[in-house]
């Protein structure tokens, strides 16, 4: 769903680089914690902080769909 609300933007292809640069930083990011992390604090409680961090940012499409229409029209590009 937040893929096509960046394609509807003016710059749709900046807007699809943006996303796959975000989505390519953490995913070359997380193997560099992830071993410490998971030797720090164990398999239980990286994995319960990792689901709460997923759980924490699930209303977050949810809210660009509900105020998207408003962001937007703030915005003097779109």
């Amino acid at each position: 769903m937040l893929r096509g609300s960046l394609a509807d933007a003016s710059s749709a292809a900046s807007a699809t680089a943006a996303n796959t640069i975000a989505r390519s930083i953490a995913g070359a990011g997380f193997p560099m914690f992830a071993a410490y992390m998971y030797d720090g604090i164990h398999i239980q409680w990286t994995n319960t902080l990792l689901g709460c961090v997923a759980a924490l940012m699930v209303p977050i499409p949810v809210l660009f769909m509900k105020f998207g229409t408003r962001i937007r029209a703030k915005s003097r590009l779109a």
